[in-house]
């Protein structure tokens, strides 16, 4: 008899009980950002400091920084121009339906899977074997946040995490463009979760399990695994998204899954 999606998220959930009572450093910067933010620090349009002064003020490295900026950037509240530098956006974006992925156009996120399929098998291998005790720590304590957002029905929660999930990943490999291009892909198609709670609970107890599964082949330390565990994961995505949207899936992703398929 199979266990619910409840069920699920309770075997995730004690792996991350001790981090839990412990914010990570990218909770507590997000936390002071959005703090100053609402004091008036910047006004809407003003260009924030420069990372190294962001940086020095509060303690983080770079690949923090720029991991709670794609965040912020993700909800609207910053705009991030390459080579220019981030810029305050407008406060009352956050929640305008540009910014939420159940408007974007079904073959848009079909597009941004395969994209996603592309890239990210090769980044997850390489992140295995690189990936720091604290970074899986770091995983585990997001893995159980994603689960209790599940639990509480907190779909932008599980989008926040879901992205910062990824941004662990590939800032392991100590990549800027790696990681800018990884938090790009998440961050723009939204494609972990799009709609999330339109999916069916089959599908929804997939894609949450598919976390798990990437979490343990990047604790083993697998690079083969954690190829695998991903491709698996966004190829599960890919099908319950056509079958909400009643759309093709990914000719690249249908024809690799065909022909490699999962053992």
């Amino acid at each position: 008899m199979g266990t619910t999606l409840r069920e699920e998220a309770k075997l995730v959930l004690p792996i991350s009980n001790a981090a839990l009572s412990q914010p990570s450093r990218q909770d507590n910067l997000h936390e002071s950002l959005m703090a100053m933010i609402s004091d008036g620090r910047w006004h809407v349009g003003q260009r924030l400091p420069a990372e190294r002064l962001l940086c020095e003020e509060f303690s983080v490295s770079r690949n923090t920084l720029r991991s709670v900026l794609k965040q912020l950037e993700a909800k609207g509240v910053v705009t991030i121009r390459r080579g220019s530098g981030c810029y305050l956006a407008e406060t009352d974006k956050e929640d305008t339906p540009a910014e939420t992925p159940e408007n974007e156009a079904a073959p848009v996120l079909m597009e941004k899977l395969e994209a996603a399929y592309l890239f990210l098998p090769s980044v997850f291998a390489n992140a295995a074997r690189v990936i720091s005790a604290h970074d899986i720590a770091r995983l585990e304590e997001v893995t159980g946040l994603i689960g209790r957002a599940i639990l509480d029905k907190n779909w932008p929660g599980l989008r926040e995490k879901s992205q910062q999930f990824f941004s662990i990943i590939a800032g392991s490999l100590d990549n800027r463009i790696v990681h800018d291009v990884t938090c790009e892909i998440c961050a723009s198609s939204s494609f972990l979760f799009p709609k999330f709670s339109a999916f069916a609970e089959e599908d929804r107890k997939k894609m949450f399990a598919d976390f798990v599964l990437v979490l343990k082949a990047i604790k083993a330390r697998d690079p083969d695994l954690s190829r695998q565990t991903i491709k698996v994961k966004i190829s599960n995505v890919a099908y319950a998204l056509a079958k909400l949207r009643g759309i093709p899936t990914s000719p690249v992703i249908a024809a690799d899954q065909q022909a490699n398929p999962p053992p």
